[in-house]
């Protein structure tokens, strides 16, 4: 279980849980909580299942009182499991991949193993090459509206031209952080002060939305979809970052796994 990404806490209060229960609503404990309130008088003779849908519940209850700082060094384990990070890579661009892996998908994680096959997503950018070999009905739909290709345009011309903002490798992690040891907790936040890439690139979606006159969920789900290939997932600008310190030519991603 700990090679799937559970934590061994989060293991002990599952399985204390087969077939006892503190008299409470209570489902979550330390491991001093539960050798506080557990009485053998309350273990139930009646034989108990196996639910692993509520072991991953009660894993990701425990995950959410730990830092990201905390769960990094566990990710990072996955990932290398996973053989994403090069052989014998180090040192601090690896310990930013990691802290940006797991800032990623914090929120919806419930084992650390979901944040590395998150990030496995993120790196592998699968957008089809032509609409017909777009399989995603959500997308084609979108793409059906006519302002995908206009949008896809506009920032590759912006790219190939130098202007689309991209992340600062000088300062990887800030679309990650509200201030510089301040990490965001909520995937709806976004990082950076205000002349850092996140608040950059904000800015320039806005003059292509004024471009090309369209807004809304017109404007970012075609923008999403160029940029990520996916309709839907984390801020845009964390997902860039990631992908960022992967392509770095020094960097410590296995391209090739990823």
């Amino acid at each position: 279980f700990s090679l799937d990404g559970f934590l061994p806490d989060a293991m002990i209060n599952y399985l204390a849980l087969l077939g006892w229960n503190d008299g409470t609503d209570n489902e979550i404990f330390t491991r001093d909580e539960l050798i506080e309130a557990f009485d053998v008088d309350r273990v139930v003779k009646s034989p108990s299942i196996f639910d692993m849908d509520k072991l991953k519940w009660v894993n990701a209850q425990h995950m959410k009182t730990m830092t990201i700082e905390e769960l990094s060094d566990l990710v990072m384990e996955q990932m290398d499991l996973l053989s994403l990070l090069k052989e014998g890579a180090s040192g601090v661009q690896m310990r930013n991949v990691a802290y940006a892996t797991t800032a990623l998908a914090k929120q919806m994680m419930q084992t650390t193993r979901d944040a590395a096959t998150n990030a496995q997503t993120v790196l592998g950018y699968d957008l089809p090459e032509s609409f017909d070999e777009v399989e995603d009905a959500e997308a084609k739909e979108m793409i059906m509206q006519g302002n995908f290709y206009p949008i896809a345009q506009a920032l590759i011309r912006d790219f190939e031209a130098d202007n689309l903002p991209q992340p600062d490798p000088a300062d990887p992690l800030a679309p990650f952080l509200e201030d510089i040891m301040k990490p965001i907790e909520e995937d709806n936040m976004v990082g950076g002060t205000a002349y850092s890439y996140p608040k950059a690139y904000k800015v320039h979606m806005k003059s292509i939305s004024k471009e090309l006159n369209v807004k809304g969920k017109n404007l970012f789900h075609p923008i999403r979809l160029a940029l990520t290939a996916e309709m839907s997932g984390q801020d845009v600008t964390k997902q860039m970052a990631l992908l960022d310190m992967a392509v770095a030519e020094d960097g410590c991603i296995d391209k090739e796994a990823a």
